[in-house]
């Protein structure tokens, strides 16, 4: 799934991921976003969060506080990459 949104400096960014993978982990890791006062919510499991369980809700909820063109990724409990 391609999903492109466009946001501008200062918006407020909420996301609610709610985990239907069966016996998984989720997250979402952001690339590029300054996560400065909100480190938990970069989405790296087991070190800025702890992963979503299968069945759960987590709100990501920060600002957009700095300019450019950034990217997301899901991590699951298999996949560590960053």
């Amino acid at each position: 799934m391609i999903c492109i949104t466009q946001v501008c400096l200062g918006d407020r960014i909420i996301v609610d991921l709610k985990n239907k993978l069966a016996g998984g982990e989720l997250s979402i890791h952001w690339h590029g976003v300054f996560q400065k006062g909100k480190q938990y919510m970069d989405g790296v499991p087991m070190v800025t969060q702890c992963a979503i369980l299968e069945g759960d809700v987590f709100r990501y909820d920060f600002l957009a506080n700095n300019e450019g063109t950034h990217y997301w990724h899901s991590h699951d409990g298999k996949d560590r990459r960053s």
